[in-house]
Parts: structure tokens; C-alpha cells; sequence
């Protein structure tokens, strides 16, 4: 086969993975589409034309009814919807800092009624896979926050030793230090300690990953949202202080 034939393949196999790139953003903005018309039939329109925050592949996304007060957790399992109107969690017209990063995490508060949303996808036995939690609790229920990267303690409120910090402008310059390295992480994780007892507490994987990851933007990005994270939770810490 001569240089053109060959140049003819590479160009036939280049037009045939754009095509199947485009069928596939298609079919994800369909099964979207398909959520937020099953919201809208089983939840009420109000869910359907208020705010939402859907995963980037369609699995699972957050409704919000800001006239009623509430929020729905719609899942995808088995191949079925799995609507879940979460009765605990009260929207009060705003909620502040909701986030849903590539389907791991969920976080939401109400300020009026001092309430948190946690909802996460976490790594469960190599047979279960991601397990996914959801809790609503109360900030009194919130006894301090931690920052790991690759399971090291970079942050924790309220701090009792020399090598970790509970001060949230030392950790903003610890988090822009490592942006500016070009260091790779395997995991970024976020504990908040529910109770006095390390085994009562909600843990978010805001990265997981099996080698690490070397991709400058994407690493800077989960930092910056666990970092964000990890502020909000504990101002709430000070919050029960005071």
C-alpha cells in the first residue's frame, strides 16, 4: 500500500473517532435531557425549571425546587431512574456553594437553619466498587475538618500537633505552593469529623487516582475545590465555637 493509501486510512480513521466523539456528546446531552424531562413528570415542574447541577455523564444529578423548599437526588441504577426527594434538607430560596465534581462529590449549606448536605462517591471493597453517601447533619454534628494528600495530613481543625495547622490562610499558602510545583498526586481527600470518635466521620475523594496524576490543570483544580471545601466547613467549626 503506497502513501496516499495509507494517508487516506489515517484520515478515514481520524473522521470516524470525531464522529463517534460527537455521537457520544449527543447521547449525553439527550440522557440529560431525558432527566430533566423525568424530573419534570415525577418530581414536579418546579424541579424541572429551577437550578440543577448534573454530572458531566448523566448518572445522577441534584434538583432544586426553590419555591417549595426542596432539593431531589435523581440517580441512575440499573438502568432505571431513582428519584429521591431529600425531606431533611431545606433550600430557603438560596443555598450557598454547591459543587458536583466529575460525579464524586455534592456539598451544600443552609445557613438560616445551620444545616449541611454531604453527598459522596467513595471507594468501597474491590468487589462493591464506589459506594455513594449521603448525609444531612446539623453544624453542631461538625466536630473538625482534614486535608490529606496522598494520605498525608496537610490540614486539620482543630489542630493538636506541630506538623499540621488548623489556620485556613497558612493552608491558601500551602495549597498555591503546591500549584506552583510540578509535583504529582495520587489522591486528594477531605474528612469531617462527625463526632469526637475518628469512626464517625464523612469522607470526600475529591481525586482518586491509581498512578499519579501529572496533569498540571486538572491537579490544581481539585486542590482548589478541596480547598474551597475545607474552608466552608470549617468557618462552620468556628461557627459552634462561638
Amino acid at each position: 500500500m503506497g502513501t496516499i493509501g495509507t494517508t487516506i486510512i489515517i484520515i478515514l480513521v481520524l473522521i470516524i473517532m470525531m464522529l463517534i466523539a460527537a455521537l457520544s456528546k449527543r447521547g449525553n446531552g439527550d440522557e440529560k435531557m431525558n432527566m430533566e424531562l423525568y424530573a419534570r413528570k415525577h418530581l414536579g415542574e418546579e424541579f424541572a425549571e429551577s437550578e440543577k447541577y448534573v454530572s458531566h455523564e448523566p448518572r445522577l444529578g441534584f434538583y432544586i425546587d426553590k419555591q417549595r423548599d426542596k432539593i431531589a437526588l435523581i440517580r441512575v441504577r440499573d438502568g432505571k431512574y431513582d428519584p429521591k426527594v431529600i425531606d431533611e434538607f431545606h433550600c430557603d430560596k438560596v443555598v450557598e456553594h454547591m459543587e458536583l465534581v466529575n460525579d464524586k462529590y455534592f456539598f451544600a449549606v443552609d445557613r438560616v437553619r445551620r444545616k449541611a448536605l454531604l453527598w459522596a462517591m467513595i471507594s468501597s471493597t474491590a468487589k462493591e466498587g464506589k459506594t455513594a453517601k449521603l448525609k444531612v447533619v446539623h453544624y453542631s454534628d461538625i466536630k473538625g475538618v482534614e486535608l490529606f494528600i496522598d494520605d498525608t495530613v496537610l490540614y486539620r481543625t482543630p489542630g493538636n500537633g506541630s506538623e499540621e495547622t488548623s489556620d485556613a490562610d497558612v493552608l491558601k499558602q500551602k495549597i498555591d505552593e503546591l500549584r506552583e510545583r510540578t509535583d504529582s498526586f495520587s489522591n486528594i481527600k477531605v474528612r469531617v469529623r462527625l463526632s469526637d470518635s475518628d469512626a464517625l466521620s464523612f469522607k470526600f475523594e475529591c481525586m482518586t487516582s491509581q498512578i499519579p496524576v501529572k496533569e498540571k490543570s486538572l491537579v490544581e483544580r481539585h486542590l482548589l475545590k478541596a480547598y474551597e471545601l475545607v474552608k466552608i466547613l470549617t468557618n462552620i467549626t468556628l461557627i459552634n465555637k462561638a
